[in-house]
């Protein structure tokens, strides 16, 4: 075999890659559902113009009438405004959730105090364990009356998961924006979907998981020790190991101002194994590899052709696990 056709060969199978596109984007039968998806959202956005007016009426005049959270037909009113605006994506689930738990509780204390279930009460003590069941019971049924079907069942099968879901909604709708306590919530769901995407063999996706999370927790010690992190901030811009364009809005900065500020304030410190010590700055390198896999023109630069192991997890694992339980036993951060 001459050169010329080894090296034909060589260039024919460097051509091609090596793992192959999966089937759920790669059929294009799928694209048909896909189609459909985006044609009924659409509907949904055609729907909304249609409604909006008379949605946004019924709104303005909500206020006039006292005794509307007793008019059975005035909440499934205001339930399927509610319905409207998910379905077209204007509101969240959770803001969804929130809003039909507060009509339909609305509704039913309103029956509580009156008479409505009086013939089930039988004069039961209403301070009562089994005032207490017949409560539960009922606003159950209330929401079954208002085709609320699933939140039906969850607070009848798992009453501690609806009240975890009732929570989360309520703080969608009235505790919006940054804060420490958000913050920490999504740094921990972060660590659930990392350990989830684990055990299922997606080794990448665990890892920027990871990632993320570790970013969360560097941004929520700056936000908490605020004054020591801008201090830090000016020393790294003094010495130009930062931009001195590099502004003091901590929400603003990059993860690797993040992990420069952190590293500099003493958060970030050396590593004590059985036999060895692995220091700050080989920790800090590491921790802005763990954020690099998300990014896929650095991940070709520095691991071309080279799928992501459970080895490569088990390691950004356990240095996450170290770093994280290191900073938190000196900052209490997620206490």
């Amino acid at each position: 075999m001459q050169n010329k056709e080894i090296i034909d060969i060589i260039n024919f199978l460097n051509s091609q890659t090596i793992t192959k596109r999966v089937n759920n984007f790669k059929k294009t039968t799928r694209n048909s559902s896909s189609i459909k998806y985006l044609d009924e959202y659409t509907k949904g956005e055609q729907l909304f113009q249609k409604v909006q007016k008379s949605l946004f009426q019924l709104e303005d005049m909500s206020h006039e009438n006292p005794n509307r959270l007793r008019n059975n037909t005035y909440i499934k009113k205001m339930l399927l405004q509610s319905k409207i605006l998910y379905i077209t994506n204007r509101i969240s689930r959770e803001e969804y959730i929130a809003s039909s738990l507060t009509f339909t509780e609305a509704f039913h204390d309103n029956r509580w105090d009156s008479d409505f279930y009086s013939s089930r009460l039988n004069n039961i003590k209403k301070t009562s364990k089994k005032c207490d069941e017949i409560y539960e019971q009922t606003y159950i049924e209330t929401l079954r009356e208002f085709q609320l079907n699933d939140l039906a069942d969850l607070k009848e099968k798992s009453k501690k998961k609806f009240e975890n879901l009732q929570e989360r909604s309520r703080r969608a709708c009235y505790h919006k924006g940054l804060t420490p306590e958000s913050l920490k919530d999504s740094i921990f769901q972060y660590e659930h979907e990392a350990i989830k995407a684990s055990k299922s063999g997606a080794f990448l996706a665990g890892i920027t998981a990871l990632a993320a999370a570790l970013e969360g927790i560097l941004l929520l010690l700056c936000i908490k020790f605020e004054k020591k992190a801008v201090e830090s901030l000016e020393k790294l811009k003094n010495s130009g190991d930062v931009p001195k364009r590099s502004k003091n809005i901590i929400t603003n900065w990059s993860f690797d101002i993040l992990i420069k500020v952190c590293s500099k304030s003493g958060w970030i410190r050396n590593i004590n194994t059985k036999n060895y010590i692995i220091s700050s700055e080989s920790t800090t390198t590491y921790l802005r590899k763990m954020r690099n896999y998300i990014h896929p023109a650095r991940q070709c630069k520095d691991r071309s052709w080279i799928i992501t192991s459970k080895k490569d997890y088990k390691l950004s694992e356990s240095l996450y696990h170290v770093v994280v339980s290191d900073i938190n036993k000196k900052t209490k951060i997620l206490k």
